[in-house]
């Protein structure tokens, strides 16, 4: 049996918000729900993370094309700490936090995976939500060029 180390604050239960996820995240690998839809619930939800030793994230792969993992909810997380050997001894430390603040807290390179011990696990890409300036340009028929007066 796998056990999750109990929190002393903050321990993620707001109910609403973490079974939207979950269920927004079923509806779009069943396609119907967007991702946009997806991105909004994820910003909002609490969601929780493996507790590494040392401050940051367990990742599997390197920069590049690595990923870490993400749950919407402790039951997610516990299903898949329940495949991991390591932790059906000593548990499964973790660590929650809001969605819109985890993407602030990313390293470069590392893409997300929700849920990954379920049947719909999504890969979250890092360039999804990476906001990227833009310059919008019109050409409109009031302003004319050239030409003098």
């Amino acid at each position: 049996m796998v056990t999750v180390s109990p929190m002393k604050r903050g321990d993620g239960s707001d109910v609403s918000a973490k079974w939207r996820l979950s269920d927004l995240a079923a509806r779009v690998v069943g396609g119907d729900a967007g991702p946009e839809e997806l991105f909004e619930a994820f910003l909002a939800a609490t969601v929780f993370c493996e507790r590494p030793d040392r401050p940051g994230f367990l990742a599997v792969g390197g920069p590049g094309d690595g990923i870490i993992p993400v749950f919407s909810s402790m039951e997610e997380l516990a299903a898949y700490a329940a495949r991991r050997p390591a932790y059906q001894r000593t548990g499964c430390d973790w660590f929650s936090t809001i969605g819109r603040d985890l993407l602030g807290l990313l390293p470069d390179g590392y893409d997300l995976l929700l849920n990954p011990a379920s049947d719909h696990a999504l890969r979250l890409r890092r360039h999804a939500w990476q906001r990227r300036p833009t310059i919008h340009v019109s050409r409109s028929s009031s302003v004319r060029s050239g030409g003098s007066s």
